[in-house]
Order: C-alpha cells, then sequence, then structure tokens
C-alpha cells in the first residue's frame, strides 16, 4: 500500500492518506505490525475532503518499507531488488497492496512512474500474471 498511497513522515513513521473506501485496509496493516513483531503508536485523522490519514510510528516499520521501497514521491519511488528475493506470497502482496491504492477498474494500476511501471511488470511476470502497459 506504501507503493500507491504511502509517504515517509518526517518523526519516523509512515503516513497512508486513503480514502473512505480505501480506509478498511487498516486492519491489513495492523496485522502485518503484527506478524512483523513491530510495536506502534497510530494516529487517525479525516480532513474536509474524506481523505483519511493513518501514521503509524515506529522507526523499524520506516526501515522495512525501506528494504522494499527507496524514494519519497509518486515520482521516486521504486521497488528494490530485495523483492524479488522474497516469497511468492510476499510478492502477490505487493501487487495486491498497489492494486488497492492505485487500481482501478479493470483490472489496471495507475502510475506516472515508468520505474515502477517496469519493476511492477517484472513482479507480476515472476508470479505468471501477464501485463500490457498503456501510455495514456
Amino acid at each position: 500500500m506504501f507503493i500507491g498511497d504511502g509517504s515517509y513522515d518526517k518523526d519516523n513513521g509512515i503516513t497512508f492518506s486513503l480514502n473512505e473506501h480505501k480506509i478498511t485496509a487498516i486492519h491489513i496493516l495492523q496485522k502485518a505490525l503484527h506478524d512483523w513483531n513491530i510495536d506502534y503508536q497510530l494516529s487517525f485523522k479525516e480532513d474536509d475532503h474524506n481523505v483519511y490519514f493513518i501514521k503509524i510510528y515506529n522507526k523499524n516499520l520506516v526501515n522495512v518499507i525501506q528494504n522494499i521501497v527507496s524514494g519519497r514521491t509518486a515520482i521516486t519511488k521504486r521497488l528494490n531488488d530485495y523483492i524479488f528475493t522474497q516469497s511468492k506470497e510476499f510478492r502477490k502482496g505487493i501487487i495486491d497492496g498497489w492494486y488497492w491504492t492505485d487500481g482501478g477498474n479493470s483490472n489496471r494500476i495507475y502510475s506516472i512512474n515508468p520505474y515502477l511501471i517496469h519493476s511492477g511488470e517484472a513482479i507480476c511476470a515472476t508470479l505468471g500474471i501477464q501485463t500490457i502497459i498503456d501510455i495514456s
């Protein structure tokens, strides 16, 4: 989910900016933190445009995410080669989280980042998923 709607918080944490339909994913985030044995503090705030900001404070979480994704913005985020050494379930989770945040109808994932697009295509290939890149 970090790939699509996450950013690093200046206070050693991660912030997710989710809409009202995606906020249900908070339980998935909490399960992942539990599975990784990461203690955390969480804050939750809604703005005037139905965007929910979930901030998860923990330096270890930042380190985990930085092993997976480098870069801070939509155009600079890159998937690290680390993901290709991980299990099929892990790689599928990367695609599922990205789809959940930047996905659309007709099994599409939207991105403005060519590096992310190509590494996403590579992950899909390792999972036996065919892809088509459409630049419009």
